[in-house]
């Protein structure tokens, strides 16, 4: 069970995927990284195998493991179809509808939510076109009024917003969250932790998916393990049809 004092946690008891993970502690997809962590995933349950030639070509092998896929939740057994298959743009928006549907099902976040740091935001926009209407109409428009406006709303940012921000950084007063996603948000803060103090996990290379398992899939997706996805990167990037990550990194650009 999970204590709430506990500084550490080491073990990893989840129906979901890594995918729904790094959603949870992220509020987004991250398509190169996700997607990456999900095929280290699949194959920590010996349904998928990464296997390189004689001539270093990375090969996906699907070990027809029944029994396991019937288990996987619905963004995997979708993410394990597409790598069998070419994958095209429109199987990665798929899988990430998937991911999102998946994700909602937890009831993780708040339907309909609006933070502080958004009502705060809201504020800040309206107050500076106040700000400045009053500055054009009331002192005629000169230098210093509009100099007035800007540095009291420098002062507005330094003094509230960033504190806010860092604020509702803190897991425990995220109101993005339902307290169920809040207890799962800290879990895995805590399972970070642990996996940061006490593994050299950030240093492993996807080969070391048959003996570090979901633990390897799971903090690639926190974003521990950067190793793992640039090495998917430089070698399956060489086997698809087309610029694969070059083309998940512009949607994310897009996305940001």
């Amino acid at each position: 069970k999970n204590n709430e004092k506990e500084i550490y946690i080491r073990d990893i008891e989840v129906n979901y995927s890594p995918a729904v993970v790094s959603y949870l502690m992220n509020n987004r997809i991250e398509t190169k990284k996700d997607l990456s962590a999900t095929l280290l995933n699949l194959c920590a349950k010996n349904i998928l195998k990464i296997e390189k030639d004689e001539n270093q070509k990375v090969n996906i092998i699907d070990l027809d493991n029944k029994r396991e896929i019937e288990k996987l939740p619905e963004d995997e057994k979708y993410a394990y179809e597409m790598f069998k298959t070419k994958i095209t743009s429109s199987k990665i928006s798929k899988w990430k509808d998937k991911v999102k549907e998946e994700y909602d099902k937890y009831k993780f976040s708040k339907e309909n939510n609006i933070n502080l740091y958004s009502c705060l935001s809201y504020l800040y926009i309206i107050l500076i076109l106040a700000g400045f209407i009053l500055a054009y109409f009331n002192m005629n428009g000169k230098i210093w009024a509009y100099a007035m406006v800007i540095l009291f709303f420098s002062i507005w940012e330094l003094a509230i917003f960033y504190p806010i921000r860092a604020f509702t950084k803190s897991s425990e007063f995220i109101d993005t969250y339902t307290k169920k996603g809040a207890i799962e948000y800290n879990r895995w803060k805590k399972f970070e932790k642990f996996m940061i103090d006490y593994t050299m996990i950030e240093e492993k290379e996807y080969e070391n998916i048959v003996i570090l398992g979901e633990y390897l899939a799971y903090s690639t997706a926190l974003g521990i393990n950067k190793k793992c996805d640039k090495e998917l990167y430089d070698r399956l990037n060489k086997e698809f049809d087309f610029d694969f990550f070059a083309y998940v990194d512009e949607i994310n650009m897009k996305e940001s």
